[in-house]
């Protein structure tokens, strides 16, 4: 991290005041707590990376009788919308007199949103507030103290002595320029909605340390996504040099509609200033060091719920776990102190693999009723051992098959697979009902998955068999 001292006058800019919650395993994104109507608190993911001004899902909607049913429908990388009229948004401050207030609002949206976004963190997601709505603003994300400060009176920061690097504006959310290896710069769009970051394939290929993975993610418009990973040795970000960092490789054909990005795991690095009246982001350092590493962490420990508990499904050979008492079928009652009992199982996931290098301490309870912690140290994502028996990016959403997104150069698939093909079945196996962890554990077992059956976009059906 960098030792620098924060700017004068920075922590002194007045504002709305509004706390959001994000810690990296249980927040991984920025939450803030909204009431549409006058009616009860509810939590929003604060998605700088969106240019839909504010999506509420549709169960929610109903549940405070909105009317939405008789709108026109408008297509969104979130799915089908429509359009809601408003009485009244209010962002909740730190008290009263920091509330954010809109009065009628017109530019609610209304639609069913992934399941994976409404149980990314302990509370239930009921929506999204989008770039749009701070636009023209200066925003201050204090990571330190999980606040943020919201002015549209600017003349206080144009006094600060402070230099960032420029922000350019397409389609209402901002990107900035990232240098990698002193070399090549790629354009990111500023993604408070992203846990993870991202880059364009062909960059992270040249400039990689030699480390590369592949892993799971969760995308709001793709659902998961298993995508190519690689360790860069440095960028350079607004003046900054971050070292040792994760992104997952975005390919240009990949079909997707999120461009490259700069997710929270870069940005709650440090506090965050983005004048977006000035057109330009401020890191600031934070003034409480992170301490671990925040590269992912894993365990080769396998979940699931089962009959209403968090269960041990299997411990992989090449898990640090493997030589303690962790067995399947154990209930797993803790992670790191934190009771699972009501956490969504995606939360618990997380915070099990946690950050590498990082010691996991497990409250598990065996048969006999008794619980045990168990101790071990977490594994870097890269150092799993893993290959990818089909080596493509592919998306998983609930209920529907796996889809292509982006076929490398290097890829066994080469000239067999294209983007936006469906792999309906896994050696006979439908995928549609399978969820995305079973499918990418299938996907990486080496002695799994020989055939696989394909409808292609016009709709013709090919059976696919994978090289060995």
């Amino acid at each position: 991290m960098v030792s620098e001292r924060i700017p004068s006058g920075i922590q002194d800019i007045t504002g709305y005041k509004v706390p959001f919650k994000c810690d990296g395993l249980l927040y991984p994104v920025p939450v803030i707590y909204v009431s549409i109507n006058g009616d009860a608190l509810r939590a929003f993911i604060l998605d700088t990376g969106t240019s839909l001004p504010m999506v509420i899902d549709e169960a929610v909607a109903k549940q405070i009788r909105l009317d939405f049913s008789k709108q026109d429908t408008i297509d969104s990388p979130v799915g089908p919308l429509r359009m809601a009229n408003l009485r009244s948004v209010q962002i909740c401050g730190i008290d009263t007199h920091n509330h954010l207030r809109f009065r009628g609002s017109p530019w609610a949206l209304v639609g069913k949103l992934p399941a994976e976004m409404l149980k990314i963190c302990p509370d239930r997601i009921a929506g999204i507030i989008g770039a749009p709505v701070i636009r023209g603003a200066v925003a201050l994300f204090d990571f330190d103290n999980q606040i943020l400060t919201l002015t549209w009176n600017t003349d206080a920061v144009s006094a600060l002595k402070v230099r960032g690097a420029p922000l350019s504006e397409s389609n209402r959310v901002y990107f900035v320029q990232m240098t990698v290896a002193q070399k090549a710069k790629a354009s990111l769009l500023i993604d408070t909605g992203a846990t993870t970051s991202s880059i364009p394939y062909d960059i992270g290929e040249r400039f990689h340390t030699g480390k590369t993975t592949y892993g799971l993610h969760s995308t709001f418009t793709s659902g998961f996504v298993a995508q190519k990973q690689a360790l860069l040795p440095a960028v350079i970000i607004a003046g900054h040099t971050v070292r040792n960092v994760a992104f997952f490789l975005d390919g240009e054909a990949s079909g997707k509609s999120e461009p490259a990005c700069l997710g929270v795991d870069i940005l709650s690095r440090f506090n965050v200033l983005l004048d977006l009246k000035r057109r330009q982001l401020v890191l600031l350092p934070r003034a409480r060091r992170v301490s671990h590493s925040l590269i992912q962490g894993i365990t080769g420990v396998e979940i699931d719920m089962i009959d209403g508990e968090v269960r041990i499904v299997k411990v992989h050979q090449w898990s640090p776990a493997r030589h303690t008492a962790l067995q399947q079928g154990d209930r797993l009652l803790a992670v790191d102190g934190r009771r699972t009992a009501r956490l969504p199982l995606i939360v618990t996931r997380r915070l099990l693999d946690g950050y590498a290098g990082t010691e996991a301490r497990l409250l598990i309870q065996k048969d006999d009723g008794k619980p045990t912690t168990i101790r071990f140290q977490r594994l870097s994502e890269f150092d799993r051992p893993i290959k990818l028996r089909i080596d493509c990016d592919m998306a998983k959403r609930p209920n529907e098959p796996l889809r292509v997104l982006y076929v490398p150069s290097s890829s066994n698939m080469r000239g067999m697979l294209q983007p936006g093909d469906e792999i309906l079945e896994v050696d006979s196996a439908p995928t549609a009902p399978m969820d995305a962890e079973t499918l990418f554990e299938l996907m990486t077992e080496p002695s799994q998955v020989s055939e696989i059956t394909v409808r292609r976009r016009d709709g013709k059906m090919i059976t696919v068999k994978i090289p060995g």
